[in-house]
C-alpha cells in the first residue's frame, strides 16, 4: 500500500533534485528513498526525468530496478537499448549480468550472461548456469507471476508430457556412423575457460555426425574471433539517454535491413 505522505527527508531530496537536475548522485539518492517508502511511481519518474544518466553497468542496473516497478514498458525499452548497443561485446554484457544479479534481478542477469556467452564462450560461469537452472526447475518465479495481478502472463508453457513424443533409441543414433568418428570426450576446459575454484560441470558425450566432403574451392574461410575490448566493471558503455555517438568506440552499427522488434508502445501516462 502506497503511503499518503512523503517523508520530510525524501521531500528535501526531491527539492534538491529540482534545484540541480544534472546531479545524478543526488537524483539516485532521492529515487532510492522514494522507492524504500513505497512511492514507486515517483521514484521511477525521478530516475526517468534525468537529463542524462551515466551509462555504467551499476547505473543501468539501478535505473532498470527503480523504473521497472511502476513503469515496466520503459524498463523494457532501456534493457533492449543496452543489449542492442552492446551486441557482440562480451565483457560489457558480463559486467551488466553481474550488476543485475547484485541488485536482485536474476532473470535479467541471465539474459545478459547469455549475451556475453554468445559473444565469447570463455565467459562461462558455473554460478550463472546453476542460477538459471534452479530458477527454472523450482518454478517459484512463474508461480509468483501467475498469482500476481499483472495483465501480461508468461508467453508460452507446456507440461513435460507434451515434449515426450515417440521413444528414441540412443544406440541407433550412432549405429551408422563411420568408425573414424569418435565421441567428444575432452573436458569442458578444452572448449571454454574454467572458472577458478569451481568444479567442472558434467560433460555430455555426443558422437559427431558424419559430414559430407566439400571441395577446397567451396570451403569458406573460418571467420576470425570477435575482438572484445577489456573493460572494468565500471567502464562507461554507450550513452543510453543522449543520441548514440558517431565514433566507432564502444558502439554498435545496426545491420542494414534488420527488422525492428515489436517493443511495447509508451503511452502518455507511462
Amino acid at each position: 500500500m502506497t503511503p499518503t505522505t512523503i517523508s520530510e527527508s525524501a521531500q528535501a531530496q526531491l527539492d534538491a533534485v529540482q534545484a540541480n537536475p544534472a546531479d545524478w548522485a543526488g537524483r539516485k539518492e532521492a529515487a532510492h528513498k522514494l522507492y524504500e517508502e513505497g512511492y514507486y511511481l515517483e521514484a521511477a519518474n525521478t530516475v526517468w526525468n534525468a537529463p542524462e544518466m551515466p551509462s555504467t553497468d551499476i547505473d543501468v542496473a539501478f535505473a532498470v530496478k527503480i523504473v521497472s516497478r511502476a513503469r515496466p514498458n520503459r524498463s523494457i525499452r532501456l534493457v533492449y537499448e543496452v543489449l542492442r548497443r552492446n551486441s557482440g561485446k562480451a565483457e560489457q554484457n558480463m559486467a551488466l549480468a553481474r550488476s543485475f544479479s547484485l541488485i536482485g534481478l536474476p532473470m535479467l542477469a541471465s539474459r545478459f550472461y547469455g549475451a556475453a556467452i554468445a559473444a565469447d564462450t570463455s565467459q562461462f560461469d558455473i554460478g550463472f548456469e546453476q542460477q538459471s537452472l534452479w530458477f527454472d526447475d523450482s518454478g517459484s518465479l512463474l508461480e509468483a507471476w501467475g498469482d500476481s495481478s499483472s495483465d501480461i502472463k508468461p508467453p508460452f508453457s507446456k507440461p513435460v508430457e507434451a515434449f515426450l513424443g515417440n521413444a528414441i533409441n540412443f544406440a541407433e543414433l550412432t549405429r551408422d556412423l563411420p568408425q573414424e568418428v569418435s565421441p567428444v570426450t575432452g573436458p569442458i576446459s578444452n572448449r571454454v575457460a574454467k572458472p577458478s575454484g569451481l568444479n567442472e560441470p558434467p560433460v555430455l558425450r555426443i558422437a559427431k555426425p558424419a559430414r559430407p566432403a566439400v571441395a577446397p574451392a567451396q570451403q569458406r574461410q573460418k571467420p576470425s574471433a570477435p575482438i572484445v575490448t577489456p573493460v572494468s566493471s565500471t567502464r562507461k558503455l554507450t550513452s543510453l539517454v543522449s543520441p548514440p555517438s558517431t565514433s566507432t568506440h564502444n558502439t554498435m552499427v545496426p545491420a542494414k535491413n534488420t527488422p525492428k522488434p515489436m517493443l511495447p508502445p509508451l503511452q502518455a501516462d507511462e
